[in-house]
C-alpha cells in the first residue's frame, strides 16, 4: 500500500463506526503502521495486522504504545502475527500494558514473529506486575521459544488459571533447552 492510499485509509479509520478492522496482507510498512495507528479510531475493538512487515523498527510499536496508552483506548483483540516483531516490542507492548494498567487488551496474536525467551519472560512480568485480568487468550506460536520460555508461559498459568483461558506454544522449541549461544542461531 503506498502512502497515498494508506493517508486516505487513516482518514478513514480515523471516522469509521466500525469496531473490527483487518488489514491482514496488505504490504504495510513501519511508516505505513505508524501513520495508521495514530488515526485510528480508539473504538476499534478489533485490529487484524497479521502478515505485514510492520516490526522492521521501531516506528510502528512506537506508535502501537502510544494507542494503547490513550484512555479512550477500547482495543481489545491485536494481531501481529508475521510481522517481524521482536522481543524488544513485546517489552514495550508489556511496559504501557503495565504502566496504564490497561485491562481492555484480551487476545494478543503473536504468530511467526521468530520471538526467543525473552519474550515470554517479559509476558510473564506483565502478571506479576499486574493484579487486574489481563489476556485470556494469548498466541505465541511458530517462534523460537524455547523451555525457559515455555516455563516462563506456564507461570502465568499458575498465577492465575481463570484468566488466560488460551495459551497457543505450538511449533516453538518448548521441549528443548536453548542454545548456548542462542543469538547465533537465530
Amino acid at each position: 500500500m503506498g502512502p497515498n492510499r494508506a493517508r486516505a485509509l487513516a482518514q478513514a479509520l480515523k471516522v469509521t463506526d466500525a469496531h473490527k478492522v483487518n488489514l491482514t496482507y496488505n504490504r504495510l510498512d513501519p511508516g505505513t503502521g505508524k501513520m495508521l495507528m495514530e488515526s485510528i479510531n480508539p473504538q476499534i475493538t478489533d485490529l487484524n495486522l497479521e502478515k505485514n512487515s510492520l516490526g522492521i523498527n521501531n516506528v510502528f510499536v512506537d506508535a502501537l504504545v502510544k494507542h494503547l496508552d490513550r484512555h479512550d483506548n477500547c482495543l481489545q483483540s491485536l494481531n501481529l502475527s508475521q510481522n517481524r516483531v521482536t522481543d524488544k516490542h513485546v517489552e514495550s507492548i508489556v511496559n504501557i500494558l503495565t504502566e496504564t494498567k490497561n485491562d481492555c487488551l484480551k487476545k494478543l496474536k503473536l504468530a511467526k514473529n521468530r520471538l526467543t525467551c525473552d519474550a515470554a519472560f517479559a509476558l510473564r512480568d506483565l502478571y506479576k506486575l499486574y493484579n487486574g485480568a489481563v489476556l485470556e487468550n494469548l498466541d505465541l506460536s511458530n517462534n523460537k521459544i524455547y523451555l525457559p520460555g515455555a516455563l516462563a508461559i506456564a507461570e502465568i498459568v499458575k498465577k492465575d488459571p481463570i484468566t488466560l483461558r488460551v495459551i497457543d506454544l505450538s511449533w516453538n522449541l518448548v521441549s528443548k533447552a536453548p542454545p548456548k549461544n542462542a543469538k547465533e542461531e537465530e
